[in-house]
């Protein structure tokens, strides 16, 4: 429902400035300076009858601009009672051109707003009447309304305040007010202060009127303490003061599937669907209702209801093809794609038709197949076909199903193709961006972006696309801004206000996430991906009561789907509170049920572990074991067990036999070979994860494990073999693009290298993490720039202070300024950290040049 408690939007935007009006004088001498001019070349004598006659003119002829404006109110009046809104707003505004003051005209077009939906412009309205009038009590208790339920607590207590100092018994004001204190009490954990909120919005409730504010501060209230029938009562009544207040309508719904009143609920969803249209989740969830219950002639009437309503909108008709296809198998499904194709109002809607069928069997499995009947299918195309939206649109489709395929040079002549007929196809251009950003061409990549937003400004998929160019180029905030933007143009989409909120998280902004996902949550209530997100930021932030909202929410609405997360973030709660025994006895009670996985008992290990319990872990661990005894994450924790109480041979016995068990694993590899390499077994430790390697080529992990063996056995080249496919693989991987940036740069010195480095490792520049930085900063002293290196530097050696090869790096960069005196302690630590090693041996280099520069400026 509406959380009155941590609701946060920015009120609308005021006008950049405010209509005047002016003094008579001023009107008189300007109208007076224009005859002047317009009469400067007639005689002195002519001067003087025209103006006499110009002064008779105007002085008889016309009216007053408060006349004028007048008649513009009263027509404007006239057109409200005959139910012309639209040419009523029309007069008004003429009546503020002539009349900026016009208290009862300010006060009709805001109201007439307001009712037609016109938020932010009946905002602006109250605003600028309420500051023309300071005493105007229904301008305040309007404003002071409005901001409440945008969940914009700073002017809600502004225009409440102000109005409740001039009619403190009006009981509009005193509802915002009893929300702001029942928001108070709930933020600082006072439940005497909240208990007192409640009865004061009770009270108004209870006496009548317009008390929306206080009407939700009861419903929640009723919510928190699970009283849902009297809930769902003060629902209903609030929806008939706003019937078009959708997290109530969503509300309602969660309540009714909580209560069991399946036939209500049916309603209420189809009651959402013809209400909020724009929600296109809507029609999913009445659905999936209907499928979840084996309602599929209810369904299927839907759907046809709907395709019946707009013949030319494809999403019914493609629906229903969904349902067919669960329903009757993927034949029907199939069958019903054809008919729909060979019976479309016309050719473009018939290929649209004709590819959804094709790509339903991509979906099966036949992915060469499916590509070759989609070329088949456009190679097939009349020239006038080939010139249709939708014919570029199913070589872009095509393209991508070629690159997921891995056969990209097929791909470039399609989207070249479809370019050079529709140079802003924004698929294509989408396609294009995105394969210059793997490839590290950032720069490229934007312009590429840049011209798909001209084609469509408000694009989210352009947007998110461009901020991950901006990442890659290490400009951080350009990437917020698009991200941002992503999340307003999408209408506060679920995935686009998730990835924003993450990015917010990453940078430390983790306050403004929260809002980032109430605002989504406002939107989209109800969505369990965003409950779930603002419960864990708030868990994170230590808001644990209202982590404990959160999740009592995401209770209410778990289809079963949310059961996992719920559960995790339940344990995440207790763990966070310190209620080390409560989790112990939650995570226990999961196992026992069934409902945990291995994760539930790896962290009651932990926990005991924590609490300096080794044995209770282990016992706890071989209790499971004795019920399971070849629970092969059973005993790969066991044998983890074992390693942190230095019983070394019972944990290697326990991964080399997981490891011969399941030989694709690589959890039985990853321990045994760190368990190896800490005893200096170094060739058995190499000999396991090649083993595992063989089993699976592919692993990221394993490769990325035998890249660091190579490097520390100097088989740099190997290294960097190694990185070069892991970055090709994931190249939005920052750690794969640091390493391999990182060794280019310091064993290749060639120019066309150095290049290739730096344009890698640009997505750096920006990082917190001190290693990203140290590679960025030496790759720009290396190109000739040590000036621009050195704040990276700087920035490296702080946070990492005792490695050796970032001081020396610092080191040299202060002496290619001009540093030197600085330079020579940096450099000094630097051999003292690695004495006799490489670098203390370059760094000692480094002082000796230092040294002879001195001595041949000196002449000593």
């Amino acid at each position: 429902m509406t959380c009155w408690c941590h609701h946060a939007i920015l009120p609308p935007r005021r006008p950049a400035h405010l209509l005047r009006k002016r003094e008579a004088g001023e009107v008189s001498r300007t109208v007076f300076g224009m005859m002047g001019d317009r009469l400067a070349g007639v005689p002195r004598i002519g001067r003087a009858a025209a103006l006499v006659l110009a002064l008779a003119l105007g002085l008889g002829g016309c009216d007053s601009a408060e006349e004028r404006a007048e008649r513009h109110f009263n027509a404007a009046l006239a057109l409200i009672e005959a139910g012309d809104a639209d040419r009523a707003l029309v007069e008004l505004r003429n009546v503020f051109q002539l009349d900026g003051n016009h208290r009862e005209a300010r006060r009709i077009y805001a109201e007439t707003q307001l009712a037609r939906g016109e938020i932010a412009d009946a905002w602006g309205n109250y605003l600028r009447l309420a500051e023309q009038y300071p005493d105007d009590i229904g301008a305040r208790r309007v404003l002071a309304d409005l901001a409440a339920r945008a969940g914009d607590w700073e002017n809600a207590r502004r225009h409440a305040q102000a109005g409740a100092a001039l009619a403190p018994d009006d009981p509009g004001l005193a509802s915002v007010l009893a929300a702001l204190a029942y928001r108070a009490a709930v933020e600082s954990r006072d439940d005497a202060a909240r208990a007192a909120a409640v009865v004061r919005a009770r009270a108004l409730v209870d006496a009548g009127g317009p008390v929306f504010a206080a009407r939700n501060v009861v419903i929640d209230d009723l919510v928190a303490r699970a009283q849902d029938g009297d809930a769902l009562a003060e629902i209903d009544s609030a929806l008939q003061e706003h019937p078009d207040e959708a997290e109530l309508h969503h509300l309602r719904l969660r309540l009714l599937m909580r209560v069991g009143a399946e036939a209500e609920v049916s309603a209420q969803l189809r009651a959402m669907v013809e209400r909020f249209p724009q929600d296109a989740t809507l029609p999913d969830r009445l659905l999936a209702w209907y499928r979840d219950r084996g309602l599929e002639a209810e369904a299927a009437a839907f759907l046809r209801e709907r395709a019946a309503a707009d013949p030319a909108d494809p999403w019914p008709r493609l629906a229903l093809v969904r349902h067919l296809n669960d329903t009757a198998g993927p034949d029907a499904a199939l069958a019903e794609l054809q008919r729909l194709a060979e019976t479309a109002p016309n050719a473009g809607l018939a290929l649209r038709y004709r590819v959804v069928a094709a790509l339903r069997r991509h979906d099966d499995g036949a992915a060469d197949a499916v590509i070759d009947e989609l070329a088949a299918l456009i190679a097939g195309l009349s020239a006038a076909e080939r010139d249709l939206p939708e014919a570029r649109d199913a070589a872009v489709t095509l393209a991508r199903l070629l690159q997921g395929a891995g056969r990209d040079h097929e791909a470039e002549p399609l989207i070249a193709g479809v370019l050079a007929a529709d140079a802003g196809h924004v698929g294509a251009l989408r396609i294009q961006a995105a394969r210059a950003i793997a490839a590290d061409r950032t720069d490229e990549a934007i312009v590429l972006l840049r011209r798909a937003l001209a084609e469509d400004p408000r694009d989210a998929a352009t947007m998110t696309l461009m901020a991950e160019a901006h990442l890659r180029d290490g400009s951080r905030d350009l990437a917020g801004e698009r991200l941002a933007l992503a999340v307003e143009v999408s209408g506060r989409g679920v995935a686009e206000s998730l990835r924003y909120a993450g990015f917010l998280v990453d940078v430390g902004r983790e306050a403004a996430a929260e809002t980032v996902l109430m605002d989504a949550l406002r939107a989209n209530p109800g969505r369990a991906e965003l409950i779930a997100g603002l419960a864990e930021l708030r868990i994170r932030r230590g808001a644990h009561d209202l982590a404990r909202r959160d999740l009592a929410a995401l209770r209410a609405g778990d289809d079963g789907a949310a059961g996992p997360v719920l559960r995790r973030l339940e344990a995440q709660l207790l763990e966070a509170e310190g209620r080390r025994d409560d989790l112990v006895a939650f995570l226990d009670t999961l196992v026992g049920q069934g409902a945990g996985d291995i994760s539930a008992v790896a962290m009651i290990a932990q926990t005991l572990l924590a609490d300096g319990k080794p044995q209770e872990a282990a016992g706890y661990v071989e209790r499971l074991m004795q019920a399971s005894p070849g629970d092969p994450s059973l005993r790969f924790l066991r044998a983890g067990l074992h390693a942190m109480e230095g019983e070394l041979a019972a944990a290697e016995d326990i991964y080399a036999a997981l490891m011969a068990e399941h030989p694709g694993a690589e959890g039985p590899v990853r321990a045994l070979h760190a368990l190896l390499s800490g005893q200096g077994r170094d060739d058995e430790a190499a000999a396991v994860l090649r083993a595992g390697i063989a089993e699976r080529p592919d692993s990221a992990m394993l490769n990325w494990m035998l890249a660091s063996d190579l490097e520390t056995a100097g088989d740099i080249d190997g290294a960097i073999a190694i990185y070069e496919t892991l970055h090709a693989a994931a190249p939005e991987n920052d750690v794969f693009a640091n390493n391999l940036a990182s060794l280019l740069s310091r064993h290749r010195a060639d120019a066309e290298t150095l290049l290739r480095a730096q344009r890698i490792a640009r997505r750096l520049r920006a990082a917190d993490e001190p290693a990203f930085r140290s590679t960025w900063g030496w790759i720009l002293f290396l190109r000739g720039d040590a000036a621009a290196a050195l704040p990276h530097l700087r920035h490296a050696a702080e946070g990492l202070p005792d490695h050796a090869e970032i001081q020396y790096q610092l080191g040299r960069a202060l002496a290619g300024t001009g540093q030197v005196a600085a330079a020579r302690p940096v450099l000094e630590r630097a051999a003292a950290l690695d004495a006799g090693g490489a670098i203390a041996l370059r760094a000692e280099a480094a002082l000796a040049g230092l040294a002879a520069a001195e001595a041949a400026r000196t002449g000593q």
